[in-house]
């Protein structure tokens, strides 16, 4: 009986400690900003031709993330299950389209394949860790919604057409983009950063 208190009281502590982290690095946006910052060099590609490859498959995912983002924002609605928009779709649509900016960015920047594929599964085993923290408090809110609504629509792989029917919310471009405050931070902070590698400021590159 103790040992299973002591483990609920564990798996409260962690969702919460789960929640301030996922909290304070905004999706990892910040983080994402300081790897673009401290990778060496040798990161990045040379050749011309290469980083146009790269910029041009960087600006698509870019794009495609940020309509992402902004699609799934001008549905939500505090303290309310949205099936609505890219929800019909994919379970995490912010989470999506977190890995396509920033995958999108650092193509961008001529930031190679490899580096690439290396900070995408740090990104995924990061959000691996915290939506499962989301997930339970969502299943407390909704009840027996939420489960069935996760059989259907995958976490973060798209369905090729909506399989839950709507829950009829308004879009809202205004509320889109005003929601969006911390991603036009990031963008800023990004182009910052680029600047400053660009320049040799950044002492130890």
């Amino acid at each position: 009986m103790a040992s299973d208190v002591n483990s609920r009281f564990l798996q409260r502590g962690f969702r919460r400690l789960m929640r301030l982290v996922h909290a304070s690095l905004m999706n990892f946006e910040w983080p994402s900003i300081l790897i673009l910052a401290i990778i060496p060099r040798e990161a990045f590609a040379e050749a011309s031709l290469l980083r146009g490859i790269l910029a041009l498959c960087g600006f698509f995912l870019f794009l495609g993330g940020l309509t992402l983002r902004l699609w799934g924002r001008g549905f939500q609605k505090k303290g309310t299950f949205v099936l609505d928009g890219p929800y019909r779709y994919v379970q995490n649509p912010d989470e999506l389209a977190s890995v396509l900016l920033y995958v999108g960015a650092f193509f961008v920047l001529g930031v190679m394949w490899s580096w690439v594929f290396a900070f995408t599964l740090l990104l995924l085993a990061y959000f691996a860790c915290v939506s499962g923290t989301y997930e339970d408090k969502l299943q407390q809110k909704v009840g027996h919604s939420f489960p069935r609504y996760r059989q259907r629509v995958k976490r973060w792989i798209p369905c090729f057409y909506p399989v839950v029917n709507r829950s009829k919310a308004s879009f809202s471009w205004a509320k889109a983009f005003k929601s969006e405050y911390s991603t036009w931070l990031w963008l800023l902070g990004i182009l910052i950063v680029a600047a400053l590698r660009a320049w040799s400021i950044l002492p130890l590159f």
